[in-house]
């Protein structure tokens, strides 16, 4: 992205709101939704990573894979339940066990990953350590050799950057950047995390040579982006105006361009808008190769992620967990 705004909004033109924001698609779920949910939740109980609120988040993984098979969708919605009980739990905005010792903190959030990938045995014990192992066991039981090296390598790149904040975007000048900002979400929205769990998803193993054609790389990192830009809109009452965070793209445009919040939340729409045109263009146009399976596992991957980034948008629309009375954002005002 350039260093200048992706718009100067010329005079009496309307801003973008979030009524705006692409959506590629319609919103499907799962049909093994439930009884997935229900196992899940029971997991979380047992390993004692429930909160409160896992109803508005133990149901996310149904929208993003709509057609995995009940035993892979249980596995990846255990998975990203564990996230979202380290995010909510370790959020960087809130003091907790870990605040002033973000080191020791990595080390755990490191160990737990080996556990899950290589099924090590740290030298300590930590609570999250138990449910690490019924991770390694569920994706050991289905997933294709190899897998686990690109879901350590993503997972590994996210959990490295929950603790950074606002502070790790100010550029050498000593201003908040837009463009260090965007880095640093890209890795910390753990949309790569997910994305690497849609072979196992699909019961499959893409091969490097679909993965590193440049367009599908293209494609994951727009998938990718969608994923965490999007999110900035529907979070922004909890981590802005609840937490006091500058960890929030609207937040950083507000701060680094002198906007209003609704022209922040104009330029945050304008760059989904613009990531998902390009996205669907690039659809259409997956790279060929000689080989019949490589053009279908192609196919089928870039399905997977126009999936995700579909799901990003519905789910976030249909769950509690961005929906206040006090939202910016009169849609979301409403609890369902």
């Amino acid at each position: 992205m350039p260093s200048e705004l992706l718009s100067r909004q010329p005079s009496g033109r309307q801003l973008l709101i979030l009524a705006d924001h692409a959506v590629p698609g319609p919103k499907r779920k799962n049909p093994q939704a439930d009884k997935a949910n229900q196992i899940t939740k029971q997991l979380c109980q047992k390993y004692r990573i429930d909160l409160p609120n896992i109803d508005e988040y133990n149901t996310m993984a149904a929208h993003v894979f709509p057609h995995a098979p009940v035993d892979r969708l249980v596995a990846i919605t255990l998975w990203l339940d564990f996230l979202y009980f380290i995010d909510d739990l370790y959020d960087r905005n809130i003091t907790h066990l870990y605040s002033h010792d973000a080191e020791k903190y990595q080390h755990i959030l490191e160990n737990t990953l080996r556990i899950i990938c290589d099924r090590d045995k740290p030298k300590t014990d930590h609570p999250f350590y138990p449910v690490a192992y019924e991770l390694n066991r569920r994706f050991s039981e289905i997933a294709m050799p190899g897998w686990f090296e690109r879901f350590k390598a993503a997972s590994m790149k996210h959990l490295r950057s929950v603790t950074y904040d606002a502070e790790h975007a100010v550029d050498d000048s000593g201003t908040l950047s837009v463009e260090k900002y965007i880095a640093l979400r890209e890795a910390d929205c753990a949309m790569e995390s997910m994305i690497s769990t849609i072979d196992i998803a699909l019961g499959v193993y893409t091969p490097d040579a679909v993965l590193n054609h440049p367009k599908i790389q293209r494609l994951v990192r727009l998938a990718t982006r969608f994923g965490g830009f999007s999110n900035e809109l529907f979070s922004y009452e909890k981590e802005v105006l609840r937490l006091g965070s500058r960890f929030n793209l609207v937040a950083v445009f507000m701060e680094a361009h002198e906007l209003s919040f609704a022209e922040a939340v104009h330029e945050t729409i304008l760059l989904i808008n613009r990531e998902t045109a390009e996205f669907l263009e690039l659809e259409k146009n997956l790279p060929v190769w000689d080989d019949p399976h490589l053009n279908e596992l192609a196919r089928l991957y870039a399905s997977a992620l126009k999936d995700q980034i579909v799901a990003a948008y519905h789910w976030q629309f249909t769950t509690n967990r961005y929906r206040s009375p006090h939202s910016p954002f009169p849609e979301l005002r409403q609890m369902l």
